[in-house]
């Protein structure tokens, strides 16, 4: 229950582009002015429920699970899409709204962790959360061990204004919009692999429990 699913692999994939779409710009930006746009995480917040809303409504026309309510048709499915995208955001923000109160983060990178949330629900945040750590302990390893090798390489010289410049950068928190752009991608292709058409479909298994009933209910055949 409260898997990400999609009632084919062209929405899926249009699913994970809009979503890396969006968070592309934001890593870059960040990067350069240690900033995000406000109406980058405005536009996750207000896209990521739509789309779950649209997505659920399809799902539930098929028939198909979409969050914790039975699929029972169009306008059922479209409000479980609603509240899986609910759930993700609220998660999603409270989970960095502790980090933020950690000072391990900044309150742009809450914003913008909460719009994925909203795009992805509560399963998913959880995850690209873990993943998005693994990979800033990654960053952190190789900057380690990069200025370890500048300053074994280069005598020691007298600090500028831009050596002081770059230096505070370095101190202040640690930029979180790359590792959740690349976390996100990695997480989505990796449990999406089958709706994307990267691997084989999974079975049906909501079917396979409406067929068995079916052959043993009936009579067996006396010829």
């Amino acid at each position: 229950m409260g898997h990400l699913q999609f009632p084919g692999p062209l929405s899926a994939w249009a699913f994970w582009l809009l979503l890396l779409g969006l968070l592309l710009p934001a890593a870059v930006i960040d990067w350069r002015t240690l900033k995000i746009p406000k109406w980058l995480s405005i536009s996750l917040w207000v896209l990521g429920p739509l789309v779950s809303l649209c997505r659920g409504a399809f799902l539930g026309a098929q028939g198909m699970p979409v969050y914790f309510l039975s699929p029972r048709g169009v306008v059922v499915g479209a409000v479980d899409g609603l509240l899986f995208s609910l759930a993700g955001f609220a998660l999603a923000f409270v989970m960095f709204f502790i980090l933020w109160l950690l000072r391990a983060c900044g309150g742009g990178d809450v914003k913008l962790f909460a719009g994925i949330g909203a795009f992805v629900g509560p399963i998913e945040s959880v995850r690209i959360l873990v993943a998005s750590q693994i990979v800033i302990a990654l960053i952190l390893i190789i900057g380690l061990f990069r200025r370890r090798e500048k300053a074994d390489e280069s005598p020691p010289k007298h600090t500028t204004g831009t050596d002081a410049l770059n230096a505070k950068k370095r101190k202040r928190r640690v930029s979180y919009s790359f590792p959740l752009f690349l976390a996100t991608g990695i997480i989505l292709l990796w449990d999406l692999r089958s709706d994307l058409r990267i691997a084989a479909p999974k079975p049906d298994s909501s079917r396979a429990t409406q067929i068995e009933p079916s052959r043993e209910s009936s009579p067996p055949n006396d010829c």
